[in-house]
């Protein structure tokens, strides 16, 4: 059975990594990512964390994570989606004293700040998946074997990207023109005030010279 995978970033939703796979669970998956995101340019930056379900949680995969300099925020079990109300305000736990990366994000996650950021995860990656599948009708392969099958996905999330993309260019050009539409308004405003301002004065001066 053939595993579809795909990093997301949090920001623009872009899909940032592909990859399919014939492991039978995504424990073996983080180190293709973080292998696959040292080959990048560096102007695309670096990601500063990597949120993954608690499929992708093991101790190598936290430790590789950290070797590469990234803060990994893997659930270590189910994700409660309701927690009570008083652990939710509840305040931060303190710091463990142990340098152990796992004892470390096992704290992160409990924080409300580290919460807050797993919880990005819900908002990215699945909707992207659920968008491709149910948007763009991609349900199923249509090719066998895995090289085919990894080209078939990667054009998928290319064509998703491309989607993506031409809408932010189209929120970015929109912004860009808020400005000259805020300045266009303003000068409407001013011409509107200066008709106002001549009105008066011609109204006055019909006044006196009546009275």
């Amino acid at each position: 059975m053939l595993q579809r995978q795909a990093a997301v970033d949090t920001e623009s939703l872009l899909v940032t990594h592909v990859h399919v796979t014939q492991a039978t669970n995504d424990k073996q998956q983080v180190m293709p990512l973080l292998t696959a995101w040292q080959g990048y340019p560096e102007t695309l930056g670096k990601p500063d964390h990597l949120l993954g379900d608690t499929g992708y949680f093991s101790a190598s995969n936290i430790q590789a994570c950290h070797d590469h300099g990234i803060e990994p925020l893997l659930a270590m079990k189910r994700d409660v989606h309701h927690l009570p109300v008083f652990e939710r305000f509840a305040a931060d736990p303190p710091a463990p004293e142990s340098e152990d990366p796992v004892e470390q994000m096992a704290h992160r996650l409990k924080t409300q700040a580290g919460r807050a950021l797993y919880a990005l995860r819900k908002h990215t990656v699945e909707p992207v998946f659920g968008i491709i599948k149910h948007v763009m009708g991609f349900r199923q392969f249509s090719l066998r074997g895995l090289d085919k099958v990894s080209g078939e996905w990667r054009l998928a999330t290319m064509a998703w990207n491309i989607k993506r993309m031409h809408r932010l260019t189209a929120g970015l050009r929109a912004r860009r023109a808020q400005p000259a539409s805020r300045q266009g308004v303003r000068t409407a405003l001013q011409k509107l005030r200066g008709r106002l301002r001549a009105t008066q004065q011609h109204q006055h001066q019909h006044q006196h010279r009546g009275g």
